[in-house]
């Protein structure tokens, strides 16, 4: 039997919420769609929908009980706490988690390779112990409380991402996790439109070292411009770095792309790669530098980077009848990424490459220059056809050769069928772009045409 994350006698010390009933908690929701048997529910109250107005679905899919803020006379009343507030009681009971926790918390950020990082590090970090991370993108106000309070008390490692768009969103978060170790993966200007410069998204994301725990050591990106300025936010703490700067704590060694070499001191280790690409290798190098600041052994942390794959919408290759590659960038884009996007792509010698790029939001008011200078790139990757989804890309796609253009459309429903008519055994389908384009739509529909036409014994 699995053990109880809380029993309700813990949720309402934590919460001073009251209930009638007595019960064990094994999992922790706040949207039914996703609640597991055994959650208990939260019924927070957004901009758009009130949890209060699903409670009996919560019930009906196997919840044990709901917090809500008044009584639901249609809801048996052992299986309701009371609170005054639902989102301040979730976030007390992330407090209550913290404080009950004996394990490591580790907490990261940076514009580019959260999510891939911070599944890298679980994965490493188990080898050692039982380990904890906050599932996909649970990262923000909501999310992160959701996910502390959801940490397993006797587990070993913590590991929390902490995402934001605006200033003054990071700091509450660290403060609420207060860390062991802090991880800024790097700055880029992603969400520029909310600030007045990247220098100010520097800012935003050194708010995480609010929360962070006297003397626990900070992992930083060495080649990174902002370097100097992070540092400065923490003079006091021991400093961990990793990059191809030859100074850098964990020295990334020039190599295959299929390969991390990594030199700490007089040492080198060498580890395969199960994903390709300098940005995995900056990943995979952020990831061990964390386990090197916790004293542990790299050697066997590195074994397990042959075996991690990216991540679905964020470089997860798919292979498709034909011999053809979509490489599933689908779930967010800025400039950076962008870029290390295409240089994955460029690595595909002698096959034919097609580039399907969605607009990138939150640019602010460079946002077509930004993505006009993306033009060098696509021909430096040897795009053979640039299909774009928005006016930006349509701008950025009037910039390339007329041969690469392969098409323009407002939406990400009418690129399909273009794309669809010119794939072609042994292509190369790179799929990028900001999540308001759900470019994801791209990905299913390839698949399924390929499949299908396959079955049939076509080629596609």
């Amino acid at each position: 039997m699995t053990r109880p994350l809380w029993t309700s006698d813990e949720v309402c010390t934590a919460t001073a919420g009251q209930t009638q009933g007595s019960f064990d908690v094994y999992g922790l929701s706040i949207n039914t769609r996703t609640l597991q048997k055994g959650d208990l529910f939260f019924a927070l109250k957004g901009d758009v929908l009130d949890g209060h107005d699903f409670v009996q679905d919560a019930l009906h899919k196997g919840a044990v009980a709901v917090v809500v803020e008044h009584p639901c006379p249609d809801i048996p009343t052992p299986q309701q706490i009371i609170v005054p507030d639902t989102l301040k009681a979730l976030n007390d009971l992330a407090r209550a988690a913290r404080k009950r926790f004996k394990g490591t918390v580790i907490a990261l950020t940076g514009s580019l390779g959260k999510t891939s990082t911070k599944e890298t590090l679980r994965h490493m970090l188990s080898c050692f112990g039982e380990t904890f991370a906050n599932a996909g993108n649970f990262n923000n106000v909501y999310g992160l409380p959701l996910s502390l309070a959801s940490l397993p008390q006797y587990a070993l490692y913590g590991i929390f991402e902490l995402g934001m768009n605006h200033p003054d969103e990071i700091r509450p978060l660290s403060c609420l996790t207060q860390p062991h170790v802090a991880l800024i993966t790097n700055v880029h200007a992603m969400h520029v439109g909310h600030f007045e410069n990247v220098e100010g998204i520097a800012k935003a994301k050194a708010e995480i070292f609010e929360g962070l725990l006297p003397e626990s050591p900070v992992v930083l990106f060495k080649d990174s411009p902002h370097f100097d300025f992070l540092k400065s936010k923490v003079p006091h703490h021991p400093l961990f770095t990793f990059g191809s700067h030859p100074a850098s704590s964990l020295h990334i060694v020039d190599g295959p792309l299929h390969t991390l070499t990594i030199r700490l001191g007089l040492e080198e280790f060498t580890f395969k790669l199960g994903a390709p690409g300098t940005h995995w290798k900056e990943i995979a190098a952020a990831a061990l530098t964390v386990v090197y600041a916790l004293g542990l052994d790299l050697h066997k942390a590195g074994a397990i980077l042959e075996s991690m794959t990216a991540l679905k919408g964020r470089g997860q290759q798919v292979h498709l009848p034909g011999n053809i590659t979509l490489i599933d960038e689908s779930y967010n884009a800025g400039p950076g990424s962008m870029r290390a996007a295409l240089r994955v792509l460029k690595e595909f010698q002698g096959r034919r490459k097609l580039f399907v790029m969605g607009d990138m939001a939150e640019l602010g008011d460079d946002r077509q220059a930004v993505h006009e200078s993306l033009a060098t790139d696509i021909l430096d990757a040897s795009v053979d056809l640039f299909f774009g989804v928005g006016p930006l890309c349509r701008a950025l796609g009037e910039k390339l050769p007329a041969p690469v253009q392969g098409g323009f459309t407002e939406s990400t429903n009418d690129i399909i069928p273009l794309v669809q008519q010119a794939i072609k055994p042994n292509d190369v389908v790179l799929v990028k772009g900001s999540r308001g384009k759900k470019l994801e739509a791209v990905i299913v529909s390839l698949e399924e045409m390929c499949n299908n036409k396959y079955k049939t014994g076509q080629q596609p």
